[in-house]
């Protein structure tokens, strides 16, 4: 057996994308910063006056409760993907190399996938619904 059939080999997959995606996410809020801190420096060298939106970083709690849960439903719709097809590529790895019976494990993946997009879609109707 290679390495490529280790039983080690998903989990340290997983942690490996989830460790780089934590970094990709870290850098893009980091440069997000940036651009919002030269935005004020170059406001304060050109002697303009600085708009309180650009004090305050956080969102603005006045918002609408349908874009406090947009995130939150992107990221269920993100993650229910993600897991769906690691579960079905593993199916089909494992029928592939002919451990048939052992292709059940892949269905709790899919399920967890299956499982952030109902969580999903009971989010958008709780938000579609009107504010009594």
């Amino acid at each position: 057996m290679g390495i490529f059939f280790s039983p080690f080999v998903i989990p340290v997959v997983f942690f490996v994308c989830a460790c780089i995606v934590s970094i990709i996410a870290m850098v893009l809020s980091s440069r997000a910063k940036e651009r919002l801190h030269k935005e004020r420096m170059y406001l304060l060298e050109k002697g303009m006056e600085i708009p309180p939106e650009l004090y305050d970083t956080r969102k603005p709690e006045t918002k609408e409760r349908r874009n406090g849960y947009r995130a939150g439903r992107v990221w269920l719709i993100i993650l229910g993907l993600l897991f769906t097809f690691i579960g079905i590529s593993v199916v089909i790895m494992l029928l592939v190399q002919g451990q048939g019976g052992n292709a059940a494990g892949g269905l709790v993946p899919i399920g967890i996938g299956a499982a952030f997009l109902v969580a999903e879609r009971i989010i958008a109707r709780i938000v579609a619904q009107p504010e009594q």
